[in-house]
């Protein structure tokens, strides 16, 4: 990706703490393609009673812009409208959960979609609102939480994927790579995954051969754990002394992103709320269940791959050296 400032995204100009030399991310395509792109004057035409930049302001909540039309009388929207956009609950993590469950035929993700929709509800703080779910519900969303974390580990770290992505990153960073990410947001919108195939498939790199050949490395070992380990490295020194390729790789994933968030995005609570409790008060999502303590380290997966034509090799080193 190129730096941010080569979008020249002109929303991010109110921004007085905004960072022009560090490196784009999807968001920020995502800003540029809502307030400066072909679909700028589509939605300014379909829909006049809002702005593009309005509509962008729910995906980077540090964007200034007018408040008004958020406002609902004395009540101002733009809390509760930027979570269901991106927060704990929100519509694309309740959606791609079950979709992907299904397509991958698991059951990782099967929770009750329909009993947390059903109990979302608003809490008022000051004059905003913000997210809300009834204490009904608590159990699902505990469940949903699970259950997005055990895709991440069995589904979205699944090694077949992680080793193609670490074939693919050697590949974009190695001399030889003429593929970049475009500016310009009408080109990067061209940048499909038949695009990059397609590229990958004329390339003579040693890693865009093996992507497109689907001749990946081979996965030699494997150890799930909470900590750093230096036994995978150990493993993987071993390995190269004796001349064989060696793809070190570690995947991490946490439960929430309340352990991680940005402090404004920390700052935007999800309440719990209780209808059948008048003496109850409303209270922050994370310390309503056991689960964020629970689950709060850091779940680390490390991994070793090695060229299927060693991988015998491989095994015999790693036990003859009692690794």
């Amino acid at each position: 990706m190129p730096p941010v400032a080569q979008l020249n995204i002109k929303a991010y100009d109110r921004n007085p703490n905004f960072d022009s030399q560090r490196q784009a991310n999807h968001e920020d395509y995502t800003i540029k393609f809502l307030t400066d792109s072909s679909l700028t004057k589509i939605l300014e035409d379909n829909f006049p009673d809002f702005t593009p930049l309005h509509v962008a302001a729910l995906i980077d909540k540090s964007l200034q812009v007018p408040e008004d039309f958020y406002r609902d009388g004395e009540w101002d929207l733009r809390v509760v409208l930027s979570q269901i956009v991106s927060s704990e609950l929100d519509a694309d993590r309740l959606d791609y959960l079950e979709r992907d469950a299904y397509y991958c035929g698991t059951n990782y993700g099967r929770v009750e979609l329909s009993w947390l929709v059903a109990n979302l509800t608003f809490h008022r703080v000051n004059n905003q609102l913000h997210l809300a779910l009834d204490r009904r519900a608590l159990y699902a969303f505990d469940d949903f939480l699970l259950s997005r974390h055990h895709m991440h580990l069995m589904v979205y770290f699944h090694h077949k994927s992680i080793i193609f992505e670490e074939l693919l990153h050697r590949y974009l960073s190695s001399p030889e790579c003429d593929y970049h990410v475009p500016a310009p947001i009408e080109e990067y919108i061209k940048c499909t995954d038949y695009s990059l195939y397609e590229h990958l498939a004329s390339s003579n790199n040693e890693w865009a051969r093996r992507i497109s050949e689907r001749r990946p490395y081979k996965m030699l070992f494997e150890i799930h754990s909470n900590h750093e380990s230096e036994r995978p490295l150990r493993m993987k020194a071993a390995l190269e002394a004796e001349g064989i390729p060696v793809i070190y790789a570690n995947s991490q994933a946490r439960l929430s992103k309340y352990h991680s968030g940005s402090e404004l995005e920390k700052s935007q609570q999800i309440y719990v709320v209780d209808r059948y409790d008048y003496h109850s008060k409303p209270y922050p999502l994370e310390q309503a269940t056991e689960i964020f303590k629970k689950y709060e380290h850091t779940r680390q997966i490390d991994r070793l791959y090695v060229p299927p034509e060693q991988l015998s090799l491989s095994e015999r080193v790693l036990i003859d050296q009692r690794l």
